[in-house]
């Protein structure tokens, strides 16, 4: 299956508790939503079908919900290095 690199543009951190505490929860639910996805600080690779269903999937970034970032998507190739 392909594999694609989502690399994560904008957003920044809350200025109130309440609102770190939402934006975490928000970004743990979408994490569980991609089952075995393996998530890294500053990108994440997943496994999908193809180039569209990886785009849908990454409109539901929270900061993507939100409008405070974007998210790239782009087919990631395993260089064997």
């Amino acid at each position: 299956m392909p594999r694609y690199l989502k690399i994560y543009h904008g957003a920044g951190m809350p200025e109130i508790p309440e609102e770190g505490a939402k934006a975490m929860a928000a970004w743990d639910a979408w994490y569980q939503s991609m089952g075995g996805a393996n998530p890294v600080s500053v990108y994440t690779i997943v496994e999908s079908n193809n180039y569209a269903i990886a785009c849908k999937h990454a409109a539901g970034n929270p900061m993507v919900v939100d409008g405070s970032g974007s998210v790239e998507v782009a087919e990631f190739i395993d260089m064997g290095y």
